[in-house]
């Protein structure tokens, strides 16, 4: 059976994750960086996990503030 990648890894644990609430809409998730360090990883999974959560409206990044949870996760802002 093959491995799952890194970054698939990392983006069904984060939809796990909000879909569990432990991140409220609106809430500021962990940095890219302290990201990679829980999941012992590099952050290019982190990255890319991020960018396609932020395709599917789950996330939202806002320019020098981090990335956070959206505010109606599953509808892009």
């Amino acid at each position: 059976m093959p491995e799952i990648p890194d970054y698939q890894r990392i983006e069904t644990d984060l939809r796990r994750r909000i879909a569990a609430g432990e991140w409220k809409p609106g809430e500021r998730i962990p940095t890219r960086e302290q990201l990679a360090e829980q999941y012992q990883t590099s952050l290019q999974p982190v990255i890319s996990a991020i960018t396609r959560l932020q395709l599917a409206g789950l996330l939202v990044g806002r320019q020098g503030k981090g990335i956070f949870v959206a505010d109606a996760p599953g509808e892009p802002e």
